[in-house]
């Protein structure tokens, strides 16, 4: 990774102008006419073009990327530990000519000529498998890529993200719930969002860094936004602030259309995205599904949550261990298992003034008598499965079919 540090505490990603593709055209190059060689023999070349190059760690970069989209194969014919295997039964070799017999012993056991062994011996290693095919990738395509990998890895080591001024923020919030991120909306109407960082979750550190660049990567797909995120380096914290004019920098990226959510949960300034609304006992109770959030963040919320009289479950999945008395799966929701909690936690809610009339009815005088003293409006009767049917100008209570 590398950055541009500034005395205040700030840094920014050092990022390649896409149409300055002297360096990217040069490394496209060497893995284009390196068909058939190895990992070796490429990196030496890459080292080649390090030299009279003013930051070398840009030409590694670009070249790992290229490696990554690159494909290769092993190149023996035959196991590699099936060979040192056998070779090693025979004991060592004390003297060039007594390794030239093992080979030859060898490569008649496995009916493949000496060369095959002695290719086969490393074989199974990364630096050894040879190229077979190179990607079709622009200099200006590579350099965007790299400058996205820069921000990323920036981003992953990041404590916090705050992100503004977003259009769609539905669709933003429907992106990073997907991601499994832990963020906190602000502001009614919404205004921004805080994404916790790596460095801050409770458990799966290295997934969650993976689900923060896939997210980062989202973000140039939306314009007008402003990015502010605070960055420990080697123990040291430093600030960063973007802004939208760098997907001039990045990858062009869309988003497909993504799994909706329920409307969310607003209490004073803070906004609540559930994942899903279910419908128990005649009552909506939300539910939100969360991969990283400690114990401890999941109590707070959900009380808070709560004490404002919303019907709400959290559910957890992930290593269940540390969740005791919070609903929890290893791998994926069991949504049976959760209903059955979401009845136990909002029972049928019992509505002593429904009993009361159910007991007087038919008795439609009775019924509206005890309406009239208790000064409850006629429309109470439909809430409760009871309808008016007028007689000229006398009522009758009916149940409603």
């Amino acid at each position: 990774m590398v950055v541009r540090k500034a005395q205040d505490g700030t840094l920014r990603p050092l990022m390649i102008a896409p149409d300055r593709t002297e360096i990217a055209e040069r490394i496209i190059e060497v893995f284009r006419s390196s068909t058939g060689r190895t990992r070796r023999e490429i990196a030496k070349e890459i080292v080649n073009i390090e030299y009279g190059i003013r930051n070398p760690k840009i030409v590694r970069g670009l070249a790992l990327i290229m490696e990554r989209l690159s494909k290769f194969r092993n190149r023996s014919k035959v196991n590699s530990r099936e060979v040192r295997n056998f070779l090693f039964q025979m004991g060592p070799a004390v003297s060039p000519e007594e390794r030239q017999e093992k080979i030859a012993r060898a490569a008649e056991h496995f009916s493949v000529s000496s060369q095959d062994i002695e290719e086969a011996l490393y074989g199974d290693m990364d630096s050894e498998n040879v190229l077979e095919q190179c990607p079709a990738v622009s200099p200006e395509d590579l350099n965007r890529r790299y400058n996205l990998e820069e921000l990323t890895t920036l981003m992953s080591r990041s404590r916090f993200l705050e992100i503004s001024g977003i259009g769609n923020w539905y669709r933003f919030i429907s992106l990073i719930k997907r991601q499994g991120l832990i963020f906190e909306a602000q502001g009614n109407p919404l205004r921004s969002v805080r994404i916790d960082g790596p460095n801050s979750v409770f458990n799966n550190m290295e997934r969650y860094g993976s689900a923060i660049a896939r997210s980062v990567e989202k973000l140039a797909a939306f314009s007008g936004w402003t990015l502010h995120a605070e960055v420990d380096l080697k123990g040291k914290l430093y600030s960063v602030d973007l802004d939208s004019s760098i997907s001039y920098y990045l990858p062009t990226t869309a988003i497909d259309d993504q799994e909706t959510f329920p409307d969310p949960v607003v209490i004073g300034t803070r906004v609540f995205f559930p994942t899903r609304v279910i419908e128990i006992n005649g009552q909506q109770v939300y539910v939100d599904v969360v991969y990283h959030m400690s114990p401890e963040a999941i109590r707070k919320r959900d009380e808070l949550i709560r004490s404002a009289g919303i019907r709400w479950i959290t559910v957890v999945v992930g290593e269940c261990k540390k969740f005791q008395g919070i609903l929890c799966f290893r791998t994926r929701v069991d949504w049976d298992a959760v209903m059955a909690r979401a009845s136990q936690e909002y029972p049928v809610s019992v509505d002593p003034l429904k009993e009361e009339i159910d007991s007087l009815y038919p008795d439609t005088e009775a019924i509206l008598d005890l309406l009239d003293r208790r000064r409850i409006p006629l429309s109470y009767l439909e809430r409760i499965g009871y309808r008016i049917r007028w007689n000229g100008i006398l009522p009758e209570v009916m149940r409603s079919q």
